[in-house]
């Protein structure tokens, strides 16, 4: 009988390097990998030569908003750009409504997006005061991690006491899953807002009143607590504090880091152009800072990338004041095409980027070598790029519901052609061409 789908002729890379080789696809599973000539016949076969077979991303850090802030984006919209964009998983946050606070709203938010998903979702439970006996029901029920606020953001979430946090983490050291942790810290981020709002509406306004301090406390802290309690914590949207977090994993403490590329692109400068726009949490840094981080993703130092897909309406985002536009913005598309234009720049390197987009994320949250690899018997998950192709983005012919953006305008060079989840061409050069077939994806540890 023939397998499902042959990949021919193309170049796969992976973090050791590149190599052209056929991969034969069966049952939703990566079956052989080899020449040309040593592949099964097959009903569909794809001819990739000049292309680049990248396993599939996972970008594990996106807000689809629903349930409770479909206005925003929905599931169905969320996920057709994800897919339009290369991306083949996506772990979608807890600060929707209600809050994914214990098992049972975990359970009903899967069930509500079963159908609506164009590529597979993983689902985070969240850590608020005083849910320390929810953490394991959750972690029954799939949760692919837990994520922690240290400043207030979409959805009103509290920020825990520091004691409470702690023992989250002696808790989750238990669990074995990972918490994802939005580092900023309320109180330096509250003190400095409230000066400033008095003296001044200018949009770089928003990047000096949450400084580098109150990152940087952050991740002391959360380094501090890990060492101590042993377990596994994800820095996620890292704008700066690459040293610390360079010191904590010397320590032996289980510390990884996400940056997102709005931080590898933009600076605080083109807060002064773009405004409300780009006004994201943490804020984009100077000039240096930037540079630093771009030598932290290729020393080791950061471990992924995400995409922080935060959707918001046009007239949330485009508030006269800055204080007032909310902060957030879409991503989701836009990640892997802005990544292979920096790859093409020499900013990182095709395989580096595949470590951090498909394999470590995979890896840190305990779904790999499902997800993230090709390797015979993983998920048959691929996303195939043409690094020469070019295009400018433009904010109107984006999926998302609201498609309001930073990279509005800018020109990229390296695009997806095929995003293949499963076996299936879920898109192709942008367009969605099959069902919302994605599905719930769950940890060993909840098989």
């Amino acid at each position: 009988m023939p397998i499902d789908l042959l990949l021919n002729n193309g170049t796969i890379v992976t973090p050791d390097g590149e190599f052209r080789a056929s991969v034969a696809v069966d049952g939703g599973k990566i079956v052989a990998i080899g020449s040309p000539y040593s592949m099964p016949p097959a009903e569909r076969v794809l001819d990739l030569d000049g292309l680049h077979v990248l396993p599939g991303f996972v970008d594990a850090h996106v807000h689809m908003r629903e349930p409770g802030m479909t206005y925003k984006e929905d599931f169905l919209s969320g996920t057709s750009a994800a897919a339009a964009g290369g991306v083949t998983t996506i772990f979608e946050m807890p600060n929707t409504l209600p809050l994914v606070t214990d098992e049972k709203v975990l359970l009903e938010k899967a069930a509500l997006l079963q159908g609506k998903a164009y590529v597979d979702f993983c689902l985070y439970g969240l850590i608020v005061e005083d849910n320390l006996k929810e953490l394991a029901g959750m972690a029954k029920a799939g949760a692919i991690g837990f994520k922690l606020l240290l400043a207030e953001v979409t959805g009103g979430v509290p920020r825990p006491s520091n004691g409470f946090i702690f023992e989250s983490f002696k808790e989750l050291a238990k669990i074995g899953l990972t918490v994802a942790v939005h580092a900023e810290d309320k109180n330096v981020t509250q003190y400095y807002m409230e000066k400033l709002k008095k003296v001044t509406q200018e949009p770089i306004a928003h990047c000096w009143a949450r400084p580098p301090i109150a990152e940087e406390e952050g991740i002391q802290l959360l380094s501090l607590f890990a060492s101590q309690a042993g377990n596994k914590v994800h820095l996620v949207h890292t704008s700066c504090g690459t040293d610390l977090i360079k010191a904590a994993k010397a320590t032996g403490a289980k510390i990884t880091a996400e940056t997102c590329p709005q931080y590898l692109v933009f600076n605080e400068e083109d807060m002064r152009s773009k405004g409300a726009v780009l006004k994201i949490n943490p804020p984009v840094r100077r000039r240096e800072m930037v540079q630093k981080l771009v030598e932290a993703v290729n020393d080791g130092t950061i471990d992924t990338i995400g995409s922080d897909h935060a959707p918001h309406s046009v007239e949330e985002k485009t508030k006269e004041s800055i204080w007032e536009a909310s902060s957030g913005c879409i991503g989701v598309e836009t990640m892997v095409p802005v990544m292979l234009t920096l790859v093409n720049r020499g900013l990182l390197s095709l395989s580096r980027l595949v470590e951090m987009g498909s394999e470590n994320p995979a890896k840190i949250f305990g779904i790999y070598p499902k997800k993230g690899a090709i390797l015979v018997g993983s998920d048959a998950d691929f996303t195939i790029v043409d690094m020469k192709m070019e295009k400018t983005i433009k904010a109107e012919e984006l999926h998302s519901k609201q498609k309001i953006t930073p990279f509005d305008g800018f020109r990229v060079k390296g695009l997806p052609v095929y995003t293949i989840v499963r076996g299936e061409i879920v898109a192709e050069r942008g367009e969605i061409i099959s069902g919302p077939r994605g599905r719930f994806t769950k940890p060993p540890l909840n098989p």
